[in-house]
């Protein structure tokens, strides 16, 4: 075969082309290092807090913000700091999980002056950020997902940084805002609750959960359309339907069923519709497609034929093992040099994609099926 007739050939067939360049070395990625060093008091506050919650399963109520200063190279500024997650599981290592507030008027880390660090392994390691680039890549709002270096509590630890949502945020996305999600604390209350109590359905938690809104100083209105679901429903028309077909697509495409509870739902307008950001998608192998889940809210979606159909051209369009292998291609470099960083602070971390083709395979069954 000429090189010219292998090129056309690699071209019209990326899955080979994709095989192929995984054998090619990248570099590991160099990431940013930082570190954070908490304030006496601050540390005798989370330390008191972390045994608290130790016997816990969830971290409710939540921690405050404590005192801390954050060396970035030269720069170093004061920042407020406190542990973050729902699950104790967050706490419960060394590089526990936390947040920080950087201070007005500086340059803000990522554009962003809250930010959240978790251990990579508590969002499937290379998984989250995968999803990330391929929400961007498909023009879905996304956040700025990375991993980073810091010198904390300690130890030298890899972390997973990630944008919180809010004003900061907004202005980084060239959004307006508000940002609209639901109050959680029911539902995380109810795990805490004596067992013997009769716990409400996950559809019932959802009923009642009142909206909240970020990146403003104004409380939403009791009236707000999202706030009388239960008794009116939600008027899809208020979505960019196509954004959230093609969001749904992608968390089937990643098993990212998680990203589409109604407790991470994060809402935000863009050009006058709602749209989701996508967030927490703790990507896995899940051959279930979200229709057949009856997810609270994702399930007035698929109520609607329109929707349903733009849903199916989407899922199709992704589950094509030509077209992940295209995007893989073109982000190669990206995601191998930060697997590479990833498999030195975490040896028996998986990063192995091909949980993404097992996903296609078992998705083309069941649609061929259907």
């Amino acid at each position: 075969m000429s090189v010219l007739a292998l090129g056309i050939f690699l071209k019209l067939n990326p899955g080979y082309l994709y095989r192929l360049k995984s054998y090619l070395p990248v570099e590991a990625y160099i990431p940013t290092s930082l570190e954070i060093i908490l304030e006496e008091s601050s540390t005798d506050y989370i330390d008191d807090y972390r045994v608290q919650m130790s016997k816990q399963t969830t971290l409710y109520p939540k921690a405050n913000y404590c005192e801390a200063v954050m060396i970035n190279k030269e720069d170093t500024s004061k920042v407020k700091l406190r542990p973050k997650g729902d699950w104790a599981s967050h706490l419960k290592r060394p590089n526990w999980s936390f947040r920080i507030k950087q201070e007005k008027g500086n340059t803000f880390l990522h554009n962003n002056r809250k930010l959240s660090f978790h251990d990579p392994g508590e969002r499937s390691f290379i998984f989250e950020y995968v999803f990330h680039l391929f929400l961007k890549n498909e023009g879905i709002l996304a956040l700025d997902y990375d991993f980073v270096l810091v010198n904390f509590n300690g130890g030298k630890y890899c972390y997973a940084i990630e944008d919180a949502v809010g004003k900061s945020y907004l202005t980084k996305n060239k959004l307006e805002g508000p940002i609209y999600k639901f109050d959680e604390t029911a539902l995380f209350n109810q795990v805490e609750k004596n067992r013997a109590v009769a716990h409400k359905t996950d559809v019932e938690l959802y009923n009642e959960a009142p909206l909240l809104v970020r990146g403003t100083s104004l409380k939403v209105h009791p009236a707000h359309f999202l706030n009388r679901r239960k008794r009116h429903g939600i008027p899809i028309d208020s979505f960019n339907i196509n954004q959230v077909a093609k969001y749904v697509a992608i968390c089937d495409l990643f098993g990212a069923k998680h990203a589409l509870r109604w407790h991470n739902l994060k809402m935000v307008k863009r050009n006058g519709l709602l749209e989701f950001i996508g967030s927490d998608a703790n990507p896995i192998y899940d051959p279930i497609l979200s229709v057949d889940l009856e997810l609270p809210m994702i399930d007035t979606f698929f109520k609607s034929k329109y929707f349903v159909r733009i849903y199916k051209e989407y899922l199709i369009q992704y589950m094509d093992e030509n077209y992940m292998s295209s995007f893989l291609n073109e982000e190669r470099v990206k995601i191998k040099s930060r697997i590479k960083l990833l498999q030195e602070y975490y040896p028996s971390s998986d990063n192995n994609l091909a949980f993404l083709f097992a996903n296609i395979n078992a998705y083309q069954k069941v649609l061929c099926a259907k």
